[in-house]
C-alpha cells in the first residue's frame, strides 16, 4: 500500500476498493458527497481528518490507512499506519 501513497495529492484521500484497487482520488472534504456503487475497503490518505471519518462512515469502509492519525472516536474502523 505504500506504493500507492505517491497517487495522493495534498489533502486528497484515495478511495479503495478489496482487491486495493482506486476507486476514486478526491479531497477529504468531498467524501460525504461522494456516490460509489463498488463496496469500499480502505480511505488512503497522509493525516485522518473529521472529514476523513465521516466519508469513511458514510462509505462503508472497512479501514482507513494513513501515516499519522489524530484523535479517534470511532472503534468500528480499523487503522492501518503506513
Amino acid at each position: 500500500m505504500k506504493e500507492l501513497m505517491s497517487e495522493i495529492r495534498g489533502k486528497n484521500a484515495l478511495v479503495l476498493g478489496e482487491n486495493l484497487e482506486i476507486l476514486r482520488n478526491v479531497p477529504t472534504s468531498k467524501l460525504d458527497s461522494l456516490r460509489i456503487e463498488e463496496p469500499v475497503w480502505i480511505l488512503m490518505a497522509t493525516a485522518t481528518s473529521k472529514f476523513l471519518f465521516e466519508g469513511a462512515n458514510k462509505l462503508g469502509a472497512k479501514y482507513i490507512a494513513a501515516e499519522t492519525f489524530g484523535r479517534i472516536d470511532d472503534p468500528s474502523i480499523e487503522l492501518i499506519s503506513l
